[in-house]
């Protein structure tokens, strides 16, 4: 049969073993815990898959558009520049309005106008 010293070292093992089932996770060493880690929304593989996905969606829509915008830039300089021209054009609509209004309303004025030019 079995010997006394294999049934009492096979009883101090159960006793361990129970003495380390009743130990609770956050006693435990961390890799023997049955707990897992912080759960993660990714992996390490996934989350560096995914931001190269990212950057390369950005890439796709950021390349197209840079043309765009420069003739965007470009559309627009000249909008202004022709708002400009028509402001400088309208002043001067004002002022011949204004000495044509002079003429019908003032005949001296010419006279005036001749001396200050000559």
């Amino acid at each position: 049969m079995v010997s006394c010293e294999v049934v009492a070292i096979f009883i101090s093992e159960m006793a361990r073993g129970k003495q380390f089932a009743s130990l609770s996770d956050h006693e435990r060493e961390p890799e023997f815990s049955r707990e897992s880690r912080k759960p993660r929304l990714f992996g390490r593989a996934t989350g560096f898959v995914f931001g190269v996905f990212v950057i390369v969606l950005a890439a796709a829509i950021i390349v197209p558009i840079a043309p765009e915008y420069q003739k965007m830039q470009e559309i627009e300089k000249e909008l202004s520049d022709a708002l400009s021209e028509e402001e400088r054009l309208l002043r001067k609509r004002r002022q011949f309005e204004l000495e044509s209004q002079a003429l019908s309303e003032n005949l001296n004025y010419l006279e005036h106008r001749a001396r200050d030019i000559g």
